[in-house]
Protein backbone atom coordinates (compact mmCIF):
# COMPACT_ATOMS: atom_id res chain seq x y z
CA UNK A 1 0.00 0.00 0.00
CA UNK A 2 1.70 3.65 -0.84
CA UNK A 3 2.89 5.51 1.94
CA UNK A 4 0.22 8.24 1.60
CA UNK A 5 -2.87 5.71 1.80
CA UNK A 6 -1.08 4.13 5.16
CA UNK A 7 -0.32 7.62 6.88
CA UNK A 8 -4.02 8.49 6.14
CA UNK A 9 -5.52 5.52 7.68
CA UNK A 10 -2.95 5.88 10.58
CA UNK A 11 -4.23 9.50 10.93
CA UNK A 12 -7.94 7.82 11.27
CA UNK A 13 -6.93 5.07 13.42
CA UNK A 14 -5.02 7.76 15.81
CA UNK A 15 -8.15 10.27 15.97
CA UNK A 16 -11.12 7.68 15.94
CA UNK A 17 -9.49 5.54 18.82
CA UNK A 18 -7.45 7.54 20.82
CA UNK A 19 -9.88 7.67 23.46
CA UNK A 20 -8.13 5.33 26.00
CA UNK A 21 -4.51 6.56 24.44
CA UNK A 22 -4.04 9.86 25.59
CA UNK A 23 -0.72 10.99 26.99
CA UNK A 24 -0.63 13.10 30.13
CA UNK A 25 3.19 13.87 30.05
CA UNK A 26 3.48 16.06 32.91
CA UNK A 27 0.85 18.08 31.48
CA UNK A 28 -2.77 17.39 32.17
CA UNK A 29 -4.54 19.10 29.82
CA UNK A 30 -3.80 22.58 28.24
CA UNK A 31 -5.67 24.53 30.79
CA UNK A 32 -4.02 22.77 33.66
CA UNK A 33 -2.45 24.45 36.10
CA UNK A 34 1.31 24.49 35.99
CA UNK A 35 2.32 24.39 39.57
CA UNK A 36 2.91 21.27 40.97
CA UNK A 37 0.79 19.24 43.52
CA UNK A 38 1.75 17.71 46.44
CA UNK A 39 0.93 14.16 46.70
CA UNK A 40 -1.09 12.91 48.86
CA UNK A 41 -3.53 16.03 49.88
CA UNK A 42 -6.89 16.43 48.86
CA UNK A 43 -6.49 18.41 45.31
CA UNK A 44 -3.89 16.22 43.84
CA UNK A 45 -6.57 12.94 44.53
CA UNK A 46 -9.41 14.98 43.33
CA UNK A 47 -7.17 16.02 40.09
CA UNK A 48 -5.77 12.54 39.51
CA UNK A 49 -9.44 10.73 39.96
CA UNK A 50 -10.58 12.80 37.26
CA UNK A 51 -8.17 12.30 34.82
CA UNK A 52 -8.25 8.81 35.59
CA UNK A 53 -11.78 8.88 34.72
CA UNK A 54 -11.82 11.18 31.33
CA UNK A 55 -11.58 8.44 29.22
CA UNK A 56 -14.90 6.36 30.55
CA UNK A 57 -16.51 9.89 30.20
CA UNK A 58 -15.35 10.70 26.99
CA UNK A 59 -16.71 6.72 26.05
CA UNK A 60 -19.95 7.79 27.73
CA UNK A 61 -20.39 11.31 25.48
CA UNK A 62 -19.81 9.27 21.83
CA UNK A 63 -22.11 6.66 23.15
CA UNK A 64 -24.83 9.25 24.10
CA UNK A 65 -23.90 10.66 20.62
CA UNK A 66 -24.16 8.07 18.44
CA UNK A 67 -27.37 5.91 20.70
CA UNK A 68 -29.60 9.08 20.37
CA UNK A 69 -29.70 8.92 16.62
CA UNK A 70 -29.78 5.01 15.71
CA UNK A 71 -32.61 4.78 18.64
CA UNK A 72 -34.66 5.96 16.00
CA UNK A 73 -34.10 9.68 17.23
CA UNK A 74 -34.91 8.88 20.71
CA UNK A 75 -38.40 9.41 20.37
CA UNK A 76 -39.69 6.74 22.40
CA UNK A 77 -40.11 6.45 25.92
CA UNK A 78 -37.39 2.93 26.58
CA UNK A 79 -34.98 5.71 24.47
CA UNK A 80 -35.38 8.52 26.72
CA UNK A 81 -35.13 6.30 29.99
CA UNK A 82 -32.04 5.32 28.94
CA UNK A 83 -30.28 9.03 27.98
CA UNK A 84 -31.56 10.03 31.11
CA UNK A 85 -29.51 7.16 32.91
CA UNK A 86 -26.46 8.42 30.90
CA UNK A 87 -27.39 11.66 32.37
CA UNK A 88 -27.06 10.89 35.89
CA UNK A 89 -23.92 8.87 35.02
CA UNK A 90 -22.50 12.19 33.58
CA UNK A 91 -23.36 13.74 36.77
CA UNK A 92 -20.77 11.93 38.60
CA UNK A 93 -18.13 13.34 36.72
CA UNK A 94 -19.92 16.90 36.79
CA UNK A 95 -19.30 16.21 41.36
CA UNK A 96 -15.69 15.68 40.48
CA UNK A 97 -15.25 18.52 38.16
CA UNK A 98 -17.14 20.84 40.49
CA UNK A 99 -15.02 20.12 43.02
CA UNK A 100 -12.08 20.54 41.28
CA UNK A 101 -13.03 23.93 40.63
CA UNK A 102 -13.87 24.82 44.54
CA UNK A 103 -10.93 23.41 45.49
CA UNK A 104 -8.96 25.67 42.65
CA UNK A 105 -6.85 22.43 41.05
CA UNK A 106 -7.12 24.30 37.70
CA UNK A 107 -5.49 27.89 37.44
CA UNK A 108 -7.63 28.88 34.35
CA UNK A 109 -11.18 28.44 36.64
CA UNK A 110 -9.55 30.24 39.23
CA UNK A 111 -7.58 33.18 38.17
CA UNK A 112 -7.02 33.26 34.46
CA UNK A 113 -10.53 32.58 33.19
CA UNK A 114 -13.51 33.71 34.73
CA UNK A 115 -16.01 31.02 35.51
CA UNK A 116 -19.05 31.65 33.73
CA UNK A 117 -21.15 32.20 36.96
CA UNK A 118 -23.90 33.91 34.91
CA UNK A 119 -25.10 31.12 32.93
CA UNK A 120 -24.53 29.00 35.86
CA UNK A 121 -27.39 31.09 37.21
CA UNK A 122 -29.63 30.99 34.26
CA UNK A 123 -29.44 27.24 33.90
CA UNK A 124 -30.60 26.74 37.58
CA UNK A 125 -32.93 29.59 37.25
CA UNK A 126 -34.88 27.78 34.18
CA UNK A 127 -34.79 24.11 35.82
CA UNK A 128 -36.19 25.76 39.12
CA UNK A 129 -39.17 27.48 36.80
CA UNK A 130 -39.46 24.30 35.07
CA UNK A 131 -39.84 22.31 38.55
CA UNK A 132 -42.16 25.18 39.94
CA UNK A 133 -44.32 24.41 36.97
CA UNK A 134 -44.78 20.81 38.08
CA UNK A 135 -45.11 21.58 42.34
CA UNK A 136 -47.98 23.84 40.97
CA UNK A 137 -49.41 21.96 38.80
CA UNK A 138 -53.06 22.80 38.16
CA UNK A 139 -54.18 19.41 36.03
CA UNK A 140 -52.91 16.35 35.44
CA UNK A 141 -54.37 14.54 31.97
CA UNK A 142 -55.85 11.21 31.71
CA UNK A 143 -54.45 9.87 28.94
CA UNK A 144 -56.80 6.93 29.29
CA UNK A 145 -60.43 8.87 29.58
CA UNK A 146 -59.17 12.28 28.14
CA UNK A 147 -59.92 14.43 30.82
CA UNK A 148 -58.03 17.06 32.85
CA UNK A 149 -58.24 16.52 36.61
CA UNK A 150 -57.71 19.61 38.19
CA UNK A 151 -55.91 21.02 41.18
CA UNK A 152 -55.56 23.71 43.51
CA UNK A 153 -52.69 26.09 42.55
CA UNK A 154 -51.03 29.66 43.00
CA UNK A 155 -52.43 31.95 39.80
CA UNK A 156 -49.12 34.21 40.07
CA UNK A 157 -46.45 31.31 39.67
CA UNK A 158 -45.88 28.73 36.89
CA UNK A 159 -48.21 25.54 36.57
CA UNK A 160 -48.40 23.40 34.03
CA UNK A 161 -51.84 21.75 32.53
CA UNK A 162 -50.27 18.24 31.92
CA UNK A 163 -48.37 17.03 35.06
CA UNK A 164 -46.56 14.23 33.68
CA UNK A 165 -45.38 15.63 30.25
CA UNK A 166 -43.86 18.44 32.43
CA UNK A 167 -42.41 15.65 34.43
CA UNK A 168 -40.75 14.07 31.24
CA UNK A 169 -39.71 17.80 30.22
CA UNK A 170 -37.87 18.34 33.45
CA UNK A 171 -36.05 15.02 33.49
CA UNK A 172 -35.03 16.10 29.50
CA UNK A 173 -33.54 19.55 30.11
CA UNK A 174 -31.52 18.53 33.31
CA UNK A 175 -30.15 16.07 30.85
CA UNK A 176 -29.35 18.27 28.66
CA UNK A 177 -28.17 20.59 31.24
CA UNK A 178 -25.58 18.10 32.75
CA UNK A 179 -24.46 17.00 28.98
CA UNK A 180 -23.64 20.52 28.04
CA UNK A 181 -21.31 21.37 31.58
CA UNK A 182 -19.79 18.15 31.47
CA UNK A 183 -18.69 18.38 27.59
CA UNK A 184 -17.41 21.42 28.30
CA UNK A 185 -15.25 20.85 31.20
CA UNK A 186 -14.11 17.86 29.02
CA UNK A 187 -12.60 19.88 26.88
CA UNK A 188 -11.46 22.76 28.72
CA UNK A 189 -8.95 19.34 29.99
CA UNK A 190 -7.95 18.63 26.40
CA UNK A 191 -4.19 17.99 26.13
CA UNK A 192 -2.64 20.99 23.48
CA UNK A 193 0.96 20.59 23.43
CA UNK A 194 1.68 23.83 21.61
CA UNK A 195 5.20 22.36 20.33
CA UNK A 196 3.80 20.11 18.10
CA UNK A 197 3.38 22.43 15.64
CA UNK A 198 4.14 26.20 17.05
CA UNK A 199 3.51 28.39 14.14
CA UNK A 200 -0.14 26.44 13.44
CA UNK A 201 -0.53 27.29 17.21
CA UNK A 202 0.22 31.21 17.47
CA UNK A 203 -2.17 31.47 14.20
CA UNK A 204 -4.68 29.35 15.52
CA UNK A 205 -5.19 26.17 13.19
CA UNK A 206 -4.16 23.32 16.01
CA UNK A 207 -7.59 21.96 17.54
CA UNK A 208 -7.42 20.79 20.84
CA UNK A 209 -6.90 16.53 21.01
CA UNK A 210 -10.30 15.80 22.62
CA UNK A 211 -12.57 18.27 20.67
CA UNK A 212 -10.83 16.55 17.15
CA UNK A 213 -11.64 13.33 18.17
CA UNK A 214 -15.32 14.47 19.30
CA UNK A 215 -15.83 16.68 15.92
CA UNK A 216 -14.66 13.32 13.73
CA UNK A 217 -17.10 11.22 15.83
CA UNK A 218 -19.94 13.70 15.39
CA UNK A 219 -18.99 13.71 11.52
CA UNK A 220 -18.75 10.36 10.80
CA UNK A 221 -22.24 9.47 12.77
CA UNK A 222 -23.89 12.23 10.60
CA UNK A 223 -22.21 10.45 7.07
CA UNK A 224 -23.06 7.17 8.22
CA UNK A 225 -26.98 8.08 8.99
CA UNK A 226 -26.89 10.00 5.52
CA UNK A 227 -25.94 6.76 3.94
CA UNK A 228 -28.01 4.27 5.71
CA UNK A 229 -31.07 6.45 4.91
CA UNK A 230 -30.21 6.72 1.26
CA UNK A 231 -29.54 2.60 0.75
CA UNK A 232 -33.19 2.38 3.06
CA UNK A 233 -34.59 4.95 0.68
CA UNK A 234 -33.67 3.21 -2.54
CA UNK A 235 -34.89 -0.35 -0.41
CA UNK A 236 -38.50 1.24 -0.56
CA UNK A 237 -39.36 -0.45 2.94
CA UNK A 238 -41.49 1.09 5.23
CA UNK A 239 -39.85 0.17 8.54
CA UNK A 240 -37.16 1.97 9.92
CA UNK A 241 -33.72 0.40 9.59
CA UNK A 242 -35.70 -2.45 8.10
CA UNK A 243 -37.08 -3.51 11.84
CA UNK A 244 -40.16 -1.23 12.58
CA UNK A 245 -42.82 -0.06 11.69
CA UNK A 246 -44.16 3.55 12.80
CA UNK A 247 -47.67 4.35 13.59
CA UNK A 248 -47.55 7.19 10.92
CA UNK A 249 -45.61 7.99 7.63
CA UNK A 250 -45.47 4.38 6.69
CA UNK A 251 -44.59 5.47 3.33
CA UNK A 252 -40.75 5.06 2.45
CA UNK A 253 -41.28 8.76 0.85
CA UNK A 254 -42.24 10.01 4.43
CA UNK A 255 -39.45 8.39 6.39
CA UNK A 256 -35.28 8.86 6.30
CA UNK A 257 -33.31 6.21 7.98
CA UNK A 258 -33.70 5.99 12.16
CA UNK A 259 -36.65 8.76 11.32
CA UNK A 260 -40.16 8.27 11.09
CA UNK A 261 -40.02 12.28 9.91
CA UNK A 262 -37.41 12.90 7.01
CA UNK A 263 -37.58 16.64 7.68
CA UNK A 264 -35.98 15.49 11.01
CA UNK A 265 -33.52 13.53 9.85
CA UNK A 266 -32.79 16.60 7.28
CA UNK A 267 -32.33 19.12 10.09
CA UNK A 268 -29.54 16.78 11.97
CA UNK A 269 -27.67 16.27 8.66
CA UNK A 270 -27.88 19.97 8.26
CA UNK A 271 -25.65 20.71 11.43
CA UNK A 272 -23.58 18.20 10.80
CA UNK A 273 -21.89 19.19 7.10
CA UNK A 274 -21.13 23.14 7.96
CA UNK A 275 -18.87 21.76 10.33
CA UNK A 276 -17.43 18.85 8.53
CA UNK A 277 -16.25 21.69 5.82
CA UNK A 278 -15.38 23.81 8.74
CA UNK A 279 -12.87 21.39 10.06
CA UNK A 280 -12.11 20.55 6.81
CA UNK A 281 -11.06 24.17 6.30
CA UNK A 282 -8.68 24.01 9.63
CA UNK A 283 -6.33 20.58 8.47
CA UNK A 284 -6.40 22.17 4.96
CA UNK A 285 -4.20 25.08 6.40
CA UNK A 286 -2.41 23.02 9.06
CA UNK A 287 -1.31 21.29 6.56
CA UNK A 288 -0.12 24.09 4.00
CA UNK A 289 2.13 25.25 7.06
CA UNK A 290 3.60 21.39 8.17
CA UNK A 291 3.98 20.80 4.46
CA UNK A 292 2.60 17.18 5.09
CA UNK A 293 -0.33 15.60 3.55
CA UNK A 294 -3.79 16.30 4.04
CA UNK A 295 -5.43 13.91 5.28
CA UNK A 296 -8.20 15.59 8.03
CA UNK A 297 -9.14 17.34 4.45
CA UNK A 298 -9.60 14.30 2.30
CA UNK A 299 -11.69 12.95 5.16
CA UNK A 300 -13.61 15.41 6.16
CA UNK A 301 -14.86 16.80 3.04
CA UNK A 302 -16.31 13.33 1.66
CA UNK A 303 -17.99 13.50 5.03
CA UNK A 304 -19.48 16.21 4.52
CA UNK A 305 -20.64 15.55 0.90
CA UNK A 306 -22.56 12.17 2.58
CA UNK A 307 -24.53 14.78 4.80
CA UNK A 308 -25.25 17.37 2.12
CA UNK A 309 -26.62 14.38 -0.49
CA UNK A 310 -28.54 12.99 2.65
CA UNK A 311 -30.32 16.38 2.98
CA UNK A 312 -30.89 16.14 -0.94
CA UNK A 313 -32.56 12.94 -1.20
CA UNK A 314 -34.41 13.16 1.81
CA UNK A 315 -36.94 15.68 -0.21
CA UNK A 316 -37.35 17.93 2.67
CA UNK A 317 -38.62 21.30 1.63
CA UNK A 318 -38.12 23.47 4.40
CA UNK A 319 -34.50 21.40 5.04
CA UNK A 320 -33.49 21.76 1.30
CA UNK A 321 -34.44 25.88 1.20
CA UNK A 322 -32.33 25.79 4.83
CA UNK A 323 -28.66 24.19 3.53
CA UNK A 324 -29.32 26.99 0.59
CA UNK A 325 -29.66 29.52 2.96
CA UNK A 326 -26.73 27.88 5.14
CA UNK A 327 -24.77 27.79 2.16
CA UNK A 328 -24.75 30.76 1.15
CA UNK A 329 -23.53 32.30 4.62
CA UNK A 330 -20.88 29.27 4.29
CA UNK A 331 -19.65 30.72 1.08
CA UNK A 332 -19.58 34.30 2.23
CA UNK A 333 -17.13 33.02 5.07
CA UNK A 334 -15.35 31.13 2.75
CA UNK A 335 -14.96 33.92 0.90
CA UNK A 336 -13.32 35.80 3.30
CA UNK A 337 -11.01 33.02 5.02
CA UNK A 338 -9.61 32.28 1.01
CA UNK A 339 -8.43 35.78 0.26
CA UNK A 340 -4.98 34.82 0.35
CA UNK A 341 -5.95 31.48 -1.95
CA UNK A 342 -4.99 31.76 -5.96
CA UNK A 343 -8.28 31.12 -8.09
CA UNK A 344 -6.69 27.85 -9.67
CA UNK A 345 -6.58 26.01 -6.30
CA UNK A 346 -10.48 26.58 -5.38
CA UNK A 347 -11.68 26.24 -9.55
CA UNK A 348 -11.39 21.84 -9.21
CA UNK A 349 -12.65 21.30 -5.96
CA UNK A 350 -15.46 24.00 -6.54
CA UNK A 351 -16.37 22.34 -9.46
CA UNK A 352 -16.37 18.85 -8.11
CA UNK A 353 -18.67 20.06 -5.09
CA UNK A 354 -21.17 21.73 -7.72
CA UNK A 355 -21.14 18.90 -9.94
CA UNK A 356 -22.32 16.05 -7.28
CA UNK A 357 -24.83 18.92 -5.96
CA UNK A 358 -26.18 18.79 -9.51
CA UNK A 359 -26.45 15.20 -10.00
CA UNK A 360 -27.83 14.57 -6.57
CA UNK A 361 -30.75 17.37 -7.39
CA UNK A 362 -31.34 15.96 -10.56
CA UNK A 363 -32.05 12.77 -9.51
CA UNK A 364 -34.71 13.67 -6.85
CA UNK A 365 -35.83 16.25 -8.98
CA UNK A 366 -39.06 14.73 -9.93
CA UNK A 367 -39.88 13.96 -6.44
CA UNK A 368 -39.48 17.14 -5.32
CA UNK A 369 -41.42 18.67 -7.69
CA UNK A 370 -44.27 16.02 -7.35
CA UNK A 371 -44.18 17.29 -3.47
CA UNK A 372 -44.27 20.92 -4.25
CA UNK A 373 -47.42 20.55 -6.92
CA UNK A 374 -48.93 17.38 -4.47
CA UNK A 375 -51.09 19.59 -2.22
CA UNK A 376 -49.38 22.92 -1.01
CA UNK A 377 -52.41 25.21 -1.12
CA UNK A 378 -53.75 22.23 1.83
CA UNK A 379 -50.75 22.15 3.19
CA UNK A 380 -50.53 25.91 3.53
CA UNK A 381 -54.45 25.99 4.64
CA UNK A 382 -54.05 23.23 7.65
CA UNK A 383 -50.94 25.30 8.83
CA UNK A 384 -52.72 28.61 9.10
CA UNK A 385 -55.75 27.08 10.81
CA UNK A 386 -53.40 25.34 13.30
CA UNK A 387 -51.34 28.38 13.90
CA UNK A 388 -54.67 30.46 14.33
CA UNK A 389 -55.90 28.29 17.47
CA UNK A 390 -52.36 28.05 18.60
CA UNK A 391 -52.40 32.33 18.60
CA UNK A 392 -55.26 31.87 20.77
CA UNK A 393 -53.56 29.65 23.46
CA UNK A 394 -50.39 32.70 23.23
CA UNK A 395 -52.99 35.66 24.15
CA UNK A 396 -54.53 33.50 26.98
CA UNK A 397 -51.03 32.20 28.95
CA UNK A 398 -48.45 35.23 27.80
CA UNK A 399 -46.18 34.89 31.03
CA UNK A 400 -45.87 31.93 31.95
CA UNK A 401 -47.44 29.60 29.31
CA UNK A 402 -49.49 26.17 29.91
CA UNK A 403 -46.59 24.06 30.87
CA UNK A 404 -43.38 22.59 29.49
CA UNK A 405 -44.76 19.54 27.03
CA UNK A 406 -48.90 20.64 27.64
CA UNK A 407 -49.07 21.54 23.99
CA UNK A 408 -50.51 18.23 22.35
CA UNK A 409 -52.98 17.90 25.48
CA UNK A 410 -54.18 21.92 25.70
CA UNK A 411 -54.47 22.07 22.07
CA UNK A 412 -57.85 20.16 21.08
CA UNK A 413 -59.86 22.56 23.78
CA UNK A 414 -58.74 25.10 21.09
CA UNK A 415 -59.29 23.85 17.56
CA UNK A 416 -62.44 25.12 16.05
CA UNK A 417 -64.09 21.80 15.16
CA UNK A 418 -63.45 18.23 16.03
CA UNK A 419 -62.20 18.36 12.24
CA UNK A 420 -59.80 20.38 12.83
CA UNK A 421 -56.13 18.79 12.46
CA UNK A 422 -54.75 18.04 16.04
CA UNK A 423 -51.04 17.73 16.04
CA UNK A 424 -48.57 16.42 18.47
CA UNK A 425 -46.19 19.59 17.79
CA UNK A 426 -47.23 22.93 16.33
CA UNK A 427 -44.25 23.02 13.83
CA UNK A 428 -43.10 26.16 14.80
CA UNK A 429 -40.89 25.07 18.01
CA UNK A 430 -40.79 29.45 18.28
CA UNK A 431 -44.62 29.53 18.98
CA UNK A 432 -44.47 26.27 20.94
CA UNK A 433 -41.88 27.30 23.47
CA UNK A 434 -44.07 30.38 23.64
CA UNK A 435 -47.09 29.11 24.57
CA UNK A 436 -45.91 26.51 26.89
CA UNK A 437 -42.71 28.07 28.36
CA UNK A 438 -44.58 31.38 28.61
CA UNK A 439 -42.84 34.77 28.21
CA UNK A 440 -40.95 34.26 31.07
CA UNK A 441 -39.72 31.40 30.58
CA UNK A 442 -38.77 32.40 26.78
CA UNK A 443 -36.92 34.59 27.93
CA UNK A 444 -34.51 33.04 30.55
CA UNK A 445 -33.97 30.18 27.66
CA UNK A 446 -33.14 32.16 25.09
CA UNK A 447 -30.95 34.58 27.65
CA UNK A 448 -28.77 31.49 29.09
CA UNK A 449 -28.52 30.24 24.61
CA UNK A 450 -26.76 33.76 23.91
CA UNK A 451 -24.94 33.96 27.44
CA UNK A 452 -23.16 30.62 26.15
CA UNK A 453 -22.10 31.90 22.63
CA UNK A 454 -20.65 34.70 24.54
CA UNK A 455 -18.36 33.96 26.36
CA UNK A 456 -16.05 33.64 23.55
CA UNK A 457 -15.90 37.18 23.45
CA UNK A 458 -15.02 37.28 27.43
CA UNK A 459 -12.01 35.43 29.11
CA UNK A 460 -14.05 32.07 29.38
CA UNK A 461 -12.86 30.51 25.96
CA UNK A 462 -9.57 28.54 26.08
CA UNK A 463 -8.47 27.83 22.77
CA UNK A 464 -8.03 30.39 20.20
CA UNK A 465 -8.96 29.49 16.94
CA UNK A 466 -9.29 31.00 13.71
CA UNK A 467 -12.93 32.18 12.96
CA UNK A 468 -13.44 29.52 10.44
CA UNK A 469 -14.77 26.66 13.03
CA UNK A 470 -16.68 29.24 14.86
CA UNK A 471 -18.56 30.47 12.17
CA UNK A 472 -19.45 26.83 11.01
CA UNK A 473 -20.55 26.47 13.87
CA UNK A 474 -22.85 29.29 14.57
CA UNK A 475 -24.15 28.30 10.69
CA UNK A 476 -25.05 24.81 11.95
CA UNK A 477 -27.04 26.49 15.13
CA UNK A 478 -28.27 29.24 13.34
CA UNK A 479 -29.61 26.93 10.68
CA UNK A 480 -31.12 25.09 12.89
CA UNK A 481 -32.78 27.87 14.79
CA UNK A 482 -34.11 28.98 11.64
CA UNK A 483 -35.79 25.42 10.88
CA UNK A 484 -37.27 25.97 13.88
CA UNK A 485 -39.63 28.37 12.63
CA UNK A 486 -41.49 26.60 10.53
CA UNK A 487 -40.63 22.54 11.96
CA UNK A 488 -40.36 21.64 15.54
CA UNK A 489 -36.50 19.76 15.38
CA UNK A 490 -35.74 21.18 18.61
CA UNK A 491 -38.63 19.21 20.10
CA UNK A 492 -36.61 16.03 18.91
CA UNK A 493 -33.98 14.80 21.56
CA UNK A 494 -31.39 13.27 19.38
CA UNK A 495 -31.04 17.24 17.88
CA UNK A 496 -31.32 19.21 20.91
CA UNK A 497 -28.24 17.24 22.23
CA UNK A 498 -26.51 17.76 19.13
CA UNK A 499 -26.80 21.29 19.26
CA UNK A 500 -26.40 21.33 23.14
CA UNK A 501 -23.05 20.01 22.20
CA UNK A 502 -22.39 22.15 19.68
CA UNK A 503 -23.17 25.60 22.03
CA UNK A 504 -20.50 23.45 24.16
CA UNK A 505 -18.08 22.89 21.71
CA UNK A 506 -18.78 27.22 20.88
CA UNK A 507 -18.22 28.23 24.16
CA UNK A 508 -14.82 27.23 24.79
CA UNK A 509 -13.33 28.45 21.39
CA UNK A 510 -12.52 31.99 21.00
CA UNK A 511 -10.93 34.14 17.87
CA UNK A 512 -9.20 36.72 20.11
CA UNK A 513 -5.66 36.02 20.52
CA UNK A 514 -5.30 38.15 23.50
CA UNK A 515 -8.50 36.74 24.92
CA UNK A 516 -7.14 33.29 24.97
CA UNK A 517 -5.03 31.04 27.39
CA UNK A 518 -1.46 30.73 25.99
CA UNK A 519 0.40 27.94 27.21
CA UNK A 520 3.99 28.89 26.28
Amino acid sequence: MPKGRVALFRQIFVITSGVLKEEFTGKRGFCATKARLRPGNRDSFIHDMLFKLDPILELLIYFMLVFSVWAFGTTEAWSLRVMFQCSLGLCVFLVFDLASSVYGIFAHRRKRIAFPWELVALNIAFLVYTWLSIWNARAIYDYSTGAFIYLPHLAWLPATYDLQASQNSLRIYFGLTVFFWTVRGWILRSPFDSTDCPECFSRGYQLPARLSRLITVIVVNGAALALEAIIQRSSNTSKLLWLVEPRIHKEAISQFGPYAYRSNAAQYLNMIWPVAVSVAWVCWKRSQITQTRRFGFKMFVPLGLASIAGVIISVSRGSILAMGIMMGGLLFYISRWSKSWSGKRIILPGLSVLLVLGLLSWIVLPQLVQRLADTPEASTMVRKTMYESAFQMAKEYPFFGTGPGSFEVLFQLYRKSDKEFWPAQLHNDWMEYFITWGGVGLLISVTMFIRALWGTKKKEACFYLKPCLSNGLLISIGGCLLQAIYDFPLQIYSIQLLFVGLCAIASVLTVDKAKAISDQ
